[in-house]
């Protein structure tokens, strides 16, 4: 079996380590929290993820395809057991499963690596049953931004018949969906950016920042419009001009101080920073 338990835990313990990072413009930290949602929610919501991604790579070991599935499914039911009905890491959940199969199919260990085989899985080994369990999830779920949905494949809340990457496809201008598609450039990008700074903590808010001003961030689009998704990025922008002078926890703060009442999480982009961190840890660790 080529499903290494050091690989995933590896690959897993930046959705560890994201929630407690501080400070996160808008975003759930060590100090601070959401009204619906806290560090302890995370940590709650870390062992399905855990279980979903050792199910998809253990699966991926014997057979690609279905893998993903398998590793919804197991996502699912334990989430609804665990947790109370709210959306903790779902994007962080469709980031990390093709690396645990890619990593389970093949064996191979480094980041790099990893992304683009990951986007071979989703192309080559997923299809109908992967959409079937993955709107199951969404259902119950019922993120805020889900909404209503006209376009190219089926609604979630209707029977699908459309393979899995089709579905991400038709909503590839999302960071996440967007990522598993191409091959994570802008998550492993991240992970270069981490390596630029003392420590963990500090690169990776920085790379934080760095990606917020280079693209934005599509969970903000899809909840509060492109007007807010263009006000974010051009703050962002002011926050990585004035870093240099300020330094990176003040410029954090300020945009806190200014994300926060609004609503403003830039949740698509702390997807991609969970994998980032894991996919330094793996480099690490290699």
């Amino acid at each position: 079996m080529r499903c290494d338990p050091a690989v995933i835990e590896a690959l897993l313990a930046g959705p560890r380590i994201e929630p407690l990072l501080h400070p996160k413009p808008g975003a759930v930290t060590r100090c601070r929290e959401h009204r619906d949602k806290n560090v302890l929610d995370f940590a709650t919501a870390q062992t399905p993820l855990e279980i979903a991604a050792y199910t998809t790579c253990i699966e991926a070991s014997t057979k690609c395809r279905g893998s993903i599935a398998k590793g919804l499914a197991a996502y699912n039911r334990l989430h609804a057991l665990m947790t109370q009905r709210v959306n903790i890491n779902l994007g962080t959940l469709l980031l990390i499963l093709p690396l645990s199969a890619a990593h389970g199919f093949t064996g191979v260990r480094k980041a790099r690596k990893l992304a683009g085989l990951a986007a071979d899985v989703v192309s080559d080994c997923s299809g109908v049953e992967e959409t079937r369990e993955y709107y199951k999830l969404l259902r119950r779920l019922s993120p805020s931004h889900l909404g209503s949905y006209k376009g190219p494949v089926e609604s979630v809340w209707s029977e699908p018949k459309t393979p899995f990457p089709q579905v991400l496809d038709a909503v590839s201008w999302d960071h996440v969906h967007r990522e598993v598609l191409q091959g994570y450039p802008i998550t492993l990008e991240m992970t270069n950016l981490m390596g630029s700074r003392e420590s963990l903590e500090e690169g990776a808010l920085y790379a934080m920042l760095h990606t917020l001003a280079a693209h934005g961030d599509t969970l903000v689009a899809r909840k509060w419009g492109w007007r807010a998704y263009k006000v974010l990025l051009n703050e962002a922008r002011w926050g990585l001009r004035m870093e240099a002078k300020w330094g990176l926890k003040r410029v954090l703060e300020i945009l806190d101080r200014m994300w926060r009442p609004r609503g403003w999480n830039p949740g698509s982009v702390l997807d991609m920073l969970a994998i980032a961190i894991g996919f330094y840890i793996v480099e690490k660790l290699v």
